[in-house]
């Protein structure tokens, strides 16, 4: 964290937070140890930072309300992919894909969330 600003560097640990829309995981589970990742992000919180810079993302003042709906998505998305671990159901995969699609096109038009999932296809997320 710089302490000139209060701004913390967080790379990915706060998401991928484009501008308009809720942050939502760079690497899903099971890849990443969520225990250590609501860990650091309530050590985040401990912090206090003025705002963060998420990588390629630009930076953000509103800290606390991001780590926050961070933490409910990646708690929403572990029970679901946990319940897909434990069923072998694929047709989830498709569905998961529609409901990041329809949130995020809620807050960035069609357009846009088209190119960002090309970029960011959600398969990739479920994987």
């Amino acid at each position: 964290m710089d302490e000139r600003d209060g701004t913390l560097f967080a790379g990915d640990t706060m998401g991928i937070v484009l501008s308009g829309s809720p942050p939502h995981g760079a690497t899903p589970p099971p890849a990443v140890d969520l225990k250590a990742w609501h860990k650091t992000l309530e050590e985040i919180r401990a912090i206090g930072p003025a705002r963060f810079a998420a990588t390629h993302f630009g930076f953000r003042s509103d800290v606390e309300s991001c780590r926050i709906q961070f933490k409910k998505h990646l708690q929403v998305l572990e029970d679901r992919v946990q319940a897909w671990m434990e069923s072998g159901d694929d047709s989830d995969i498709q569905a998961f894909g529609q409901e990041l699609r329809d949130e995020l096109a809620g807050f960035l038009g069609v357009d846009k969330t088209t190119k960002f999932l090309e970029m960011f296809p959600p398969s990739t997320d479920w994987a």
